[in-house]
């Protein structure tokens, strides 16, 4: 009985990216930025001179609000992430008063965060 002989293999199609070099660093890293902005944007909000009218404690919500909107925007997180970053910056910068989380624990609430999850751009 004769021994098969294996196939040989097809060597791969070989593609060639021909877009230019910023372009396939700046895909790469658009969520890295995207989140360092996001940090950026909240720390100069967060430590610059507080604004006249506006209280030191308004002034970190401020900085909350701001980096969600840019996560928000940019869509570099998911939505439900960003909602639940908000959620604990709010309680680590003591912004709001004790027991404003109660307001979260609404089973309403949460089933909205985990049903506004949607693909991210890949």
């Amino acid at each position: 009985m004769p021994v098969p002989q294996p196939q040989p293999r097809r060597p791969r199609e070989v593609v060639i990216d021909r877009r230019p070099l910023w372009r396939i660093l700046f895909g790469r890293t658009y969520r890295p930025v995207v989140l360092a902005a996001g940090v950026l944007v909240f720390l100069l909000i967060s430590t610059m001179e507080t604004p006249e009218g506006l209280s030191p404690t308004g002034q970190k919500a401020l900085a909350v609000f701001a980096i969600c909107v840019v996560y928000w925007f940019r869509t570099c997180s998911r939505l439900m992430v960003t909602s639940l970053l908000a959620m604990v910056l709010i309680t680590t910068t003591a912004c709001c008063p004790q027991g404003h989380l109660r307001l979260f624990g609404n089973e309403a609430v949460f089933f909205i965060l985990a049903a506004s999850s949607w693909p991210l751009p890949s």
